[in-house]
């Protein structure tokens, strides 16, 4: 069996995040948002906490997000070096087939032209076409369409075509994050669907006793 521990949304306070607050694991799975501003320097901190707690993981994986805006122009595989960085791509790790992408909805919030990284709709449509059949794991920033992308107001604010992509190719795992309100899990059509945002819809981080103000997400495969 392979540990998998899945988190996401760190927003620029993974500095807020001790060690012994992760459960151990064979795999780290970061679902992108690892910044709050989008900024190079942002990551080079992000990239440094990587390599505080790489102790805990044989290897961590992530992906941008929408915030994570500098990806757009700046090669992420050269600046987390304390990590495998995705960027719509394939690896083969612990005996599993792991996809990741950035892509995310913004929905109407487009229009207000920040933090909207990855999210154009012909990148989304062509992400979706382009995703790799046969996955243990397919790890995205935002959520499918209907589950786990509910805001507080209860709007389902998913991308759609992602949703096809998954009902079709059935990843056996589908994490992501981006909504944070949504955490949690559920299975559909035979797909487990995680969302494992750890902070609250307003990025806090850690609740009044210094817990996470949600849990990591552990799987087994």
């Amino acid at each position: 069996m392979t540990k998998v521990v899945c988190i996401s949304d760190l927003q620029n306070l993974c500095n807020e995040i001790k060690s012994e607050m992760l459960p151990d694991g064979d795999l780290l799975l970061v679902a992108g948002d690892l910044g709050g501003w989008g900024t190079k320097e942002e990551l080079v901190g992000i990239n440094n906490w990587f390599g505080k707690i790489s102790h805990k993981y044989k290897k961590i994986i992530c992906i941008a997000g929408n915030h994570d805006e500098c990806l757009m122009e700046l090669d992420g595989h050269k600046i987390l070096t304390n990590c495998t960085y995705l960027q719509d791509e394939l690896i083969e790790v612990e005996g599993l087939r792991i996809y990741g992408t950035p892509a995310s909805e913004m929905n109407e919030l487009r229009q207000y032209g920040r933090f909207i990284a990855f999210c154009d709709p012909a990148y989304l449509e062509k992400v979706a076409n382009d995703i790799p059949p046969d996955l243990d794991i397919l790890l995205a920033h935002g959520p499918c369409y209907g589950i786990l992308d509910k805001l507080v107001d209860g709007r389902s604010v998913g991308n759609k075509y992602m949703r096809q992509a998954v009902l079709l190719k059935k990843p056996k795992y589908f994490v992501c994050g981006h909504i944070h309100e949504s955490h949690g899990q559920e299975e559909v059509f035979g797909t487990t669907f995680i969302n494992a945002a750890l902070c609250s819809e307003v990025n806090q981080m850690l609740l009044s006793n210094g817990d996470l103000y949600f849990q990591p997400i552990v799987i087994e495969l």
